[in-house]
C-alpha cells in the first residue's frame, strides 16, 4: 500500500481498506533480492521509534496509536499497552510492537528499547 501511496494512487483512507492491503512486494529471501530502502539519520534526544506488524496498524488508526504512546514514558510500557489495546478489539491478526527511545545525554546517551507481542492470530 505504501507504494501505491507514494504514487498518488490511493489515499490513506483507501489504504486501510484496500483488498490488496496485505500483498508483500518486497521480502527477506526473495531471489533476486529486492531493493532495499535505507536512510541514516541523525539521532535527536527524545524521539520515539514505533516498529510494529500490520497486527498494531490494521486494528488502530494512528490517532489510537499516538495516544497510547503519549501515556506511557516508558517504552516496554508503550509497547505492552499498544499490543493490549489491539487484543481489546476482535483482533484478526497476530501483533508485534517494539518501542525505541533516543536518550539524552543526561540520561546515559543511547536507546531504550521495549517490545511486546502476541504470535497466535485469535
Amino acid at each position: 500500500m505504501e507504494e501505491l501511496l507514494e504514487a498518488g494512487l490511493i489515499d490513506a483512507e483507501q489504504a486501510r481498506t484496500h483488498p490488496a492491503r496485505h500483498i508483500i512486494t518486497r521480502s527477506v529471501g526473495m531471489r533476486p533480492a529486492p531493493a532495499v530502502d535505507l536512510w541514516v539519520l541523525a539521532q535527536i534526544p527524545g524521539e520515539r521509534f514505533l516498529l510494529c506488524s500490520d497486527g498494531l496498524t490494521s486494528e488502530l488508526d494512528d490517532e489510537q496509536i499516538a495516544a497510547v504512546l503519549a501515556g506511557h514514558s516508558d517504552p516496554g510500557e508503550a509497547a505492552s499497552a499498544l499490543v493490549q489495546a489491539v487484543l481489546d478489539t476482535d483482533a484478526r491478526d497476530n501483533v508485534t510492537v517494539v518501542v525505541v527511545d533516543v536518550l539524552s545525554a543526561d540520561d546515559g546517551a543511547g536507546i531504550a528499547l521495549g517490545s511486546s507481542a502476541r504470535g497466535e492470530t485469535p
